[in-house]
């Protein structure tokens, strides 16, 4: 289907605010997208099209925190995205994702729960027995649907982060998740006409919300921060385990 100019306007909008979520708390641009964008268009096409757009956006906020980046206990989770994004992108065109909606729902209650009790919180998830069974599923949801991250949000709210390398931690994961993602599609033929004119719209309006988003997150509390994090994945819990 055709986009009118107004559609376009609409999802440049859309894809600003995405930005502005991401930029404030590390995650969380990528449900917005797909999940409003696929009202006009589909969900396939709005998948398609944020791919770009995540891209850059990962881009800009992994350079702005780079100073915060450490490889300690995230680097497992780099080997389930790197087997789970081919394996989504399968999803993205062949197959029906409950499954997968269902096993994320029951990951970010967990998290919450663990986050919640004192006596767990105060442990971290095994980076390698948790981590790439994470990493995993992120990659699979990635590839499908263009939302891996809710699974690495829970794998990193339990491993002790101040809020600032949450986020660098959160944009190094990603933009290996989405470069793999834009590898696949290329390689399936995916992408159309329609789907790479709003992803390069989004380049530009995702980018700019995130930028706002990087100055509220450095003046948020890391407890505050945390909160958040866990009111989000909490609602992400409830969204996904509904039918």
């Amino acid at each position: 289907m055709g986009v009118s100019v107004g559609q376009f306007l609409l999802i440049g909008l859309i894809l600003f605010a995405a930005g502005v979520v991401q930029g404030a708390v590390g995650f969380g641009s990528g449900l917005i997208a797909v999940g409003l964008i696929s009202a006009l268009i589909g969900v396939r096409p709005a998948s398609i099209a944020f791919c770009l757009p995540a891209i850059a956006l990962c881009a800009m906020m992994l350079w702005r925190l780079r100073g915060h980046l450490r490889f300690h206990r995230v680097a497992p989770v780099v080997i389930g995205l790197l087997v789970g994004v081919p394996v989504g992108v399968w999803f993205l065109a062949h197959a029906d994702h409950r499954a997968l909606e269902i096993a994320l729902g029951a990951l970010m209650a967990l998290s919450v729960l663990y986050n919640l009790v004192p006596r767990w919180s105060r442990r971290r998830w095994h980076p390698v027995f948790v981590g790439i069974p994470c990493g995993l599923l992120s990659g699979m949801l990635s590839g499908a649907f263009s939302t891996g991250g809710p699974p690495l949000v829970a794998y990193l709210s339990t491993q002790q982060f101040d809020r600032l390398r949450f986020a660098a931690s959160l944009q190094m994961l990603f933009l290996i998740n989405t470069s793999v993602r834009a590898a696949e599609l290329v390689r399936r033929g995916l992408f159309t006409t329609q789907t790479l004119w709003l992803g390069l719209a989004g380049v530009v309006a995702v980018p700019l919300g995130a930028t706002l988003g990087l100055r509220l997150l450095k003046k948020i509390p890391d407890r505050q921060f945390r909160w958040v994090v866990l009111a989000l994945l909490a609602l992400l819990a409830v969204r996904y385990l509904l039918p």
